[in-house]
């Protein structure tokens, strides 16, 4: 599975999660999260060319933020195993620890982007 690794920081350069995976190509995205315990508070994924996500055979929550063009379309907090979420809008989806959104008040139409390690 090919990934790029980076962090996500808001417009004005506030960082939202350190170590943040993004994976290519279709396999990788599929599997996102599955076969992790969970994710530590400086973790996340971010999903391009993604408007749902399913927790099912999740072992832990996550916090998801959809996004349009990197602003934040739709916020689902603490969605728990065997749930799903979506948002019609979204063409991208950042997978976070449960409790990231309340932690780091993150709000619709914020500005999120990715930088590469690389």
């Amino acid at each position: 599975m090919k990934s790029d690794h980076g962090q996500v920081v808001t417009h004005d350069g506030r960082t939202i999660a350190s170590a943040v995976g993004r994976p290519r190509g279709f396999f990788g995205r599929a599997r996102g999260l599955l076969g992790r315990r969970g994710l530590a508070e400086h973790e996340g994924l971010w999903i391009d060319r993604c408007d749902s996500i399913h927790m099912f055979g999740m072992l832990f929550s996550i916090d998801v933020v959809f996004l349009r063009d990197g602003a934040i379309e739709r916020l689902c907090p603490r969605v728990r195993p065997f749930q799903a979420r979506w948002c019609r809008r979204a063409n991208a989806a950042l997978e976070l620890a449960g409790g990231s959104i309340e932690r780091l008040r993150l709000e619709p139409s914020l500005k999120l982007e990715f930088r590469s390690a690389a």
